[in-house]
C-alpha cells in the first residue's frame, strides 16, 4: 500500500497544519489509479512500464507542490477531509512547513486519518 500525504493551507488550533492523503492498493486498479494522478500531478503523458518499475514516490512527489481537490466525508460522527484528486501546482505554492513526521516503522491506523474543518461555503457531506 502507498499513502500520498500533502499539507494543506488550513490550520488546527495548534497552528500546525491539516494533512490529506489518498491511498493506493499495488494491484492493477491501484496502479492504474496511481498512474492517473501521476500524470496529472506532473503534467506528463503515460508512463511506460519500465518507467513505471523504475517509478519511485519518494523522489517524484516529496516536497513538490500540487493542487488538490478535498472531498469530505463523515466517519464515526466525525468530518475526514481526503484528497480525491491531484494536480499540477498553480501559481500559489505552498511551503512545506516541516513538521509533517512520516513513520516507516508503523503500520497505518484509524487515528491516522487526519480530520479537517470543512471550508466555508463547502458543501456538507451528506450522512449515509
Amino acid at each position: 500500500m502507498l499513502k500520498l500525504i500533502i499539507e494543506i493551507d488550513r490550520e488546527k488550533s495548534d497552528k500546525s497544519r491539516f494533512i490529506v492523503g489518498k491511498r493506493y492498493t499495488l494491484n492493477t486498479r491501484g496502479k492504474r489509479r496511481l498512474v492517473a494522478d501521476v500524470q496529472t500531478w506532473l503534467g506528463t503523458q503515460a508512463l511506460s512500464g519500465d518507467e513505471m518499475k523504475k517509478f519511485s514516490p519518494e523522489k517524484v512527489f516529496l516536497n513538490k507542490p500540487c493542487q488538490a481537490t478535498v472531498t469530505y466525508e463523515t466517519e464515526d460522527g466525525q468530518t475526514v477531509a481526503r484528497a480525491a484528486s491531484y494536480l499540477a501546482a498553480g501559481e500559489t505554492k505552498l511551503t512545506p512547513s516541516g513538521k509533517y513526521v512520516r513513520s516507516e516503522l508503523t503500520a497505518p491506523t484509524a487515528d491516522a486519518v487526519q480530520t479537517a474543518p470543512i471550508p466555508s461555503g463547502a458543501p456538507q457531506p451528506a450522512i449515509a
